[in-house]
């Protein structure tokens, strides 16, 4: 059951992320400092499915990969989210990235790999959970490969709104899941009060 209802919710959020270009741009410009705007720029959505070298003829999905092109230049920007804490996430970010650069490849001048923005979501309250993950390279020198964690179920609904995260309001009703059922009413009326005005205008 317990696995059912982790499928689940990730469909539920993959869902989320195909949404207007506008909220999907605000997204992008929160978590990643930038100030793309919507009347200037496209939006395309990316192949999230990628190849899997450990195992021959599978596949490893990544949850939302976005290009989104401002004039001549065109940036990737990868979100993946979790609901519990996974410690094979920094692996499997440089993996996604490394995936992600493959595909948008300049091989004009040797091989010139470019890995996507990328930002590690969390949902459900975890005090484990840090600021970062990373992964180490060491050859003849050392580099640090590091990807921001952002945990979500810290963001108050009036964050929310007040930053336009509005693809994001609906998680606020995922981290009082396992909360008493009064809870979950009360939290559940907090929102609709919020929403409701929006989609009145």
């Amino acid at each position: 059951m317990k696995k059912t209802s982790a499928i689940k919710l990730d469909e539920i959020m993959k869902s989320l992320f195909y949404g207007e270009h506008e909220t999907i741009i605000q997204l992008v410009n929160h978590f990643f400092k930038r100030k793309f705007n919507g009347k200037n720029c496209e939006v395309y959505s990316n192949s999230n499915e990628h190849i899997n070298v450990k195992e021959i003829w599978s596949k490893i999905i990544s949850d939302f990969v976005i290009t989104i092109k401002a004039g001549k230049k065109a940036e990737q920007f990868h979100f993946e989210f979790q609901t519990k804490y996974d410690s094979s996430m920094s692996m499997r970010m440089f993996e996604y990235g490394l995936n992600i650069a493959k595909k948008f490849a300049n091989k004009n001048q040797g091989t010139i790999l470019m890995y996507p923005s990328q930002a590690l979501l969390y949902l459900e309250r975890d005090d484990s959970i840090g600021d970062s993950v990373t992964v180490t390279l060491t050859a003849n020198q050392k580099f640090v490969y590091e990807v921001p964690v952002f945990r979500v179920w810290e963001f108050k609904i009036e964050k929310l709104i007040s930053d336009k995260l509005y693809i994001l309001m609906p998680t606020a009703l995922l981290r009082f899941r396992k909360s008493p059922l009064i809870e979950n009413f009360y939290t559940m009326c907090k929102l609709l009060l919020f929403i409701a005005p929006r989609f009145s205008e």
